[in-house]
């Protein structure tokens, strides 16, 4: 039998999203067009040509360099373009076809993906991205007749994060929480509802502990040192989908 077509699609649709992703995560936080400017080596700004512009397979041709100055391109292009269609994959898996809860997981994944990298990059969570994952869950709950709770449980992930964060500024006499934290929370209450939302924001900060600890240990951070949250709320909002039910059931 040969591989379904489906599949296939999949596959591709998977690798150029990443490619895509990996532009928005480079552009977005620097205030870069994302439709009209051409790609760029990082380093040269040198225009990129198609040929280097194949997911996966020009950075393994180029060996992970840029082809006019030889500057190292960050292993972060290929970690993004294996791992979108991975995310679309597992989407996949758990709804096959092309369906609505295939779509939302599917993007939810893509969104995350993007926030995960671009905070940790650049401790930025630009707004189209947050604003995609609330416009995204308040459309969901108009289709789901949920659109309430997912209003109550976008404005707490926001109020919650908002307050811890003015709490931590008065002991910490610096800004703890940015605002891109704040409106990443909110889509994701926006997107999963009340129950995730909590236990995203409860999760969080032991998902920051666990990194940040080792850290400081091993002194490769000091405590004045910024740390992105964002990508702790990713992967805690991650947990708090999947295994939401278990852990609230263990807790109780």
């Amino acid at each position: 039998m040969g591989i379904p077509i489906s599949h296939i699609i999949l596959t591709v649709i998977g690798l150029l999203l990443g490619s895509f992703l990996n532009m928005l995560i480079y552009r977005l936080p620097r205030d870069m067009n994302w439709i009209t400017d051409r790609s760029r080596c990082p380093a040269c700004t040198q225009p990129l040509s198609a040929l280097d512009l194949i997911p996966i397979l020009s950075y393994c041709i180029t060996k992970g360099r840029c082809r006019q100055c030889q500057s190292r391109i960050p292993m972060r292009y290929i970690w993004v373009e294996l791992l979108t269609p991975g995310a679309l994959w597992l989407a996949y898996f758990q709804y096959p076809g092309f369906t609505v809860p295939f779509i939302k997981l599917s993007l939810f994944y893509i969104l995350c993906i993007a926030i995960f990298f671009t905070d940790l990059e650049t401790y930025i969570i630009p707004n189209p991205l947050s604003y995609s994952l609330i416009g995204l869950g308040l459309v969901e709950g108009v289709i789901g007749h949920q659109l309430p709770d997912r209003m109550i449980a976008a404005t707490l992930g926001f109020g919650i994060y908002y307050g811890i964060g003015k709490l931590a500024k008065v002991y910490y006499k610096k800004e703890a929480m940015g605002g891109g934290d704040l409106k990443l929370a909110a889509g994701i209450g926006a997107l999963w509802g009340t129950q995730s939302v909590l236990l995203c924001l409860y999760l969080s900060f032991f998902v920051a502990a666990a990194v940040a600890i080792p850290l400081l240990l091993l002194k490769i951070k000091s405590r004045h040192d910024p740390m992105p949250f964002g990508p702790a709320i990713v992967i805690a909002s991650l947990i708090a989908i999947h295994y939401g039910d278990p852990i609230i059931h263990w807790w109780l």
